[in-house]
């Protein structure tokens, strides 16, 4: 899968591949240089922390 980096060097990952990760808005993911690349890897919260992130604001 091609992605394109934006003017801001942003990217955008696609809905299926948000769907599939089941990626929200917020989501943390881990980027690791490779020998010939990168990953970019969804990083794993306990499922407390996934459904009351968007409840509560920060340091609360």
């Amino acid at each position: 899968m091609q992605l394109t980096l934006d003017r801001m060097s942003r990217i955008v990952v696609p809905k299926a591949i948000r769907d599939r990760f089941a990626l929200k808005p917020g989501d943390d993911l881990e980027l690791t240089l490779e020998a010939d690349g990168i990953r970019l890897r969804p990083v794993e919260r306990d499922f407390n922390e996934r459904h009351t992130s968007f409840h509560q604001p920060p340091g609360e």
